[in-house]
């Protein structure tokens, strides 16, 4: 009798996304008593489950929206600073910021798959609301996100930077929602140019 290769629940101990323990068995089995026909079929098993269980791995969406990881990772940020950890305070204000603008593209189908995109939607925001602000603010933030590398920033200057990425997503917000939601996607090429 062949068992099922993905049990109905899941085994004990058994982590999400771990390589199903009835998989590595039907692997492992001796295929010298298999007729043609059986090992054709053991085969064909296998090849399902490995892509059953690779394609549980992975997803095209986010598992949280990014409105929510922005807002953890400032919460995160603070808490960082108040450790005196730096680099972690770094790295969540930069992220804090990246993931809005994530949202914001994500909510108007604009691509931001790259570092580069990020800045050309920041740009694009400044045009559109005329606030240059936009822009140093997210400047500011990608400071935070050097730190993270370098190390030289002291937590006075962190926290000035945690207080300027919060004036930046009030206002990536606040532009968000009054500019009209069928504005095109930005096409800065501009901005990639001197920037690739």
């Amino acid at each position: 009798m062949l068992l099922p290769l993905f049990p109905t629940t899941p085994a004990r101990g058994r982590r999400p996304g771990s390589v199903p323990l009835l998989l590595l068995q039907e692997l492992a089995r001796s295929p010298r008593q298999d007729t043609p026909d059986i090992l054709q079929s053991r085969k064909s098993r296998i090849v399902v489950a490995t892509e059953s269980w690779s394609n549980s791995m992975t997803t095209t969406e986010p598992i949280e929206s990014h409105a929510v990881h922005s807002q953890r990772m400032l919460d995160h940020a603070a808490e960082m600073i108040e450790q005196g950890d730096r680099l972690q305070a770094s790295e969540k204000i930069w992220g804090a910021a990246a993931h809005r603008v994530k949202q914001i593209a994500a909510e108007r189908n604009w691509p931001n798959t790259s570092h580069t995109d990020g800045w050309s939607i920041i740009q694009y925001l400044r045009r559109q609301t005329g606030n240059r602000r936009i822009v140093d603010l997210f400047g500011s933030a990608n400071d935070a996100h050097q730190n993270f590398y370098e190390d030289r920033m002291l937590l006075d200057g962190l926290t000035d930077k945690l207080e300027g990425t919060r004036e930046l997503l009030a206002l990536l917000d606040d532009a968000h929602r009054t500019l009209p939601s069928d504005l095109p996607m930005p096409d800065d090429r501009h901005y990639r140019n001197r920037h690739a």
